[in-house]
């Protein structure tokens, strides 16, 4: 459901990534509960790449855990970052 102003939740972002995600091959899986707050909402794998995703709608607030962790997973060598946008998801992820 969008927001009021007929913006697309993160959820929603999510959902549409995810599907397009695994037609082109993407092995994914939510993140649904760890031992450390402000991990992604999503990983996704591909040919030896690894990709971790926090969705968030247009105006949906990005919390200092969720930033921190993000900072961590990149500076650990991997690839992570918030999606607002389907298109944006899509160039990132060729």
């Amino acid at each position: 459901m969008p927001d009021s102003k007929g913006r697309p939740l993160g959820s929603e972002i999510e959902k549409e990534a995810t599907k397009w995600a695994e037609e082109q091959g993407w092995f994914s899986f939510k993140v649904a509960m760890t031992n450390k707050r402000g991990v992604p909402d999503r990983f996704y794998s591909r040919a030896g790449k690894a990709v971790f995703v926090e969705f968030k709608g247009a105006f949906e607030v990005v919390s200092e855990p969720q930033k921190r962790r993000i900072r961590e997973i990149v500076a650990s060598g991997l690839d992570a970052w918030v999606c607002r946008d389907l298109a944006d998801f899509k160039w990132r992820m060729r």
